[in-house]
């Protein structure tokens, strides 16, 4: 992995260490029941709307694993080519 990418990913990695990354995956979570509730769906529009929130969502709760996954992946390739 070249210096640039280290970097990059290192920075998500600082991100992922500090309390407010923590708080907001709680609110994510929370925020998600809420969304999730097909009870307060008012229509077709309101559920696709709510589709797309949940699929933010989910992407953001997912991120930190994400990029753990591309960081192993990517050292393993680094080790792969040092061979």
């Amino acid at each position: 992995m070249n210096k640039e990418l280290e970097d990059y990913y290192n920075n998500y990695l600082d991100l992922f260490a500090l309390p407010g990354w923590k708080q907001l995956l709680d609110n994510l979570r929370l925020t998600a029941e809420t969304v999730n509730n097909v009870a307060t769906i008012r229509d077709c529009r309101d559920l696709d709307y709510r589709q797309g929130q949940l699929a933010t969502i989910t992407t953001l709760l997912n991120f930190q694993d994400t990029i753990s996954q591309t960081i192993a992946s990517l050292e393993a390739q680094g080790a792969d080519d040092a061979v």
